[in-house]
């Protein structure tokens, strides 16, 4: 789109440390940097991110050197005001957590996801383009109907220090995840095959990073972490800030992800940039995230789990090997070349135009 100036985009509302509210700030940031009006509308201001975002009520008239990008990730109002409006309109697609997995912990949470994919649907009939942070996000959008799709990936910022000026400060060994406490996250494994490593590795110490998402599910962990007598061995960090976030992957062994649907999952290239071993459930994004740089599991069963991590834990020369190759894999998420794909994918709505005047 050669006489594009603005790319505009949309979301329900940026939350500090929110993987898709980052994604669009940092989109917002790249672009600017290369000349564009990329200013950020929300449906809810939040006061930790007023500064970055606008409401969209103050939205203008029509813009025909516009484009609206909608990130899809959660239901919205938003949604209706954007099909309504004449400018092309681009869904980015992160990705929505299974029905089947809220269901039995978050009847609301449901609600909301079933209303998301409603829209979804709409989306589908009414953008000229969808983009997947992923190519697992892709297909999705292929098979729901959208008139073209492509892949531009996370826009991933370096560490702003190494792990060695935080590394040090504990004596057991820790195994991190960082994400939502959420039934999708599938924490309630990661307890699982820690209780059967505290057998081989008494003082190890599992620490989780994030806020909760479902306070039933978060509560079964809890009482989970009590009956199995492992509350020197579990730590349930919650939110943290993104000084705090540098010290837990500074001072971890290895991170683990366990999660049973992860439409990209950020914390899996973060915890990689920073040389930290990843150990894995090959489920859903994950293996084309990690792309053979973290140690992939077919099945994620406790023994499974624990042996794996045990490896990791007891061998610094696969501990290396593994930081290696996640430092490796982490370089081709670089801003230059998301945003690169980004653009290159905009370029796909003057072909979607010109068909549809034929």
């Amino acid at each position: 789109m050669s006489a594009l100036r603005t790319i505009r985009q949309f979301v329900p509302a940026v939350y500090p440390r929110d993987a898709v509210g980052g994604q669009v700030l940092r989109l917002s940031r790249e672009l600017g940097l290369r000349g564009f009006d990329a200013p950020v509308f929300v449906e809810e201001t939040r006061p930790e991110t007023a500064a970055h975002t606008r409401p969209v009520s103050t939205l203008g008239p029509v813009d025909p050197h516009a484009v609206n990008v909608y990130h899809m990730a959660t239901g919205s109002a938003v949604v209706e005001t954007l099909i309504a409006r004449s400018e092309p309109l681009v869904t980015v697609h992160h990705n929505l957590t299974p029905l089947e997995l809220m269901a039995p912990w978050d009847p609301e949470q449901v609600h909301q996801l079933t209303l998301a994919r409603r829209q979804l649907e709409s989306l589908a009939r009414s953008s000229r383009l969808g983009i997947g942070d992923s190519e697992y996000n892709r297909l999705e959008l292929e098979r729901l109907g959208f008139a073209s799709t492509a892949v531009a990936p996370i826009v991933f910022d370096p560490p702003s220090v190494s792990r060695a000026e935080h590394s040090g400060g504990r004596n057991s060994e820790v195994v991190l995840f960082v994400g939502r406490i959420a039934p999708n996250k599938a924490q309630h494994d990661l307890i699982k095959a820690i209780a059967l490593l505290v057998q081989q590795r008494p003082s190890v110490q599992l620490r989780l990073v994030g806020a909760s998402a479902s306070d039933r599910y978060k509560t079964a962990l809890e009482r989970m972490v009590a009956g199995l007598d492992l509350a020197r061995n579990v730590v349930f960090v919650g939110p943290v800030d993104d000084a705090q976030l540098e010290v837990e992957y500074a001072q971890a062994d290895v991170l683990c992800c366990l999660s049973d649907h992860e439409g990209f999952g950020v914390p899996l290239i973060e915890a990689m940039a920073r040389r930290l071993p990843v150990v894995a459930y090959a489920s859903s994004a994950v293996p084309e995230t990690v792309d053979g740089a973290a140690l992939l599991l077919p099945v994620k069963d406790p023994a499974t789990v624990s042996t794996a991590l045990d490896r990791v834990l007891g061998s610094p020369e696969l501990a290396a090997s593994l930081a290696a190759a996640g430092s490796r894999r982490a370089e081709a998420f670089s801003a230059d070349r998301a945003v690169d794909a980004f653009l290159a994918a905009l370029e796909l709505l003057d072909a979607v135009t010109s068909e549809d005047a034929l």
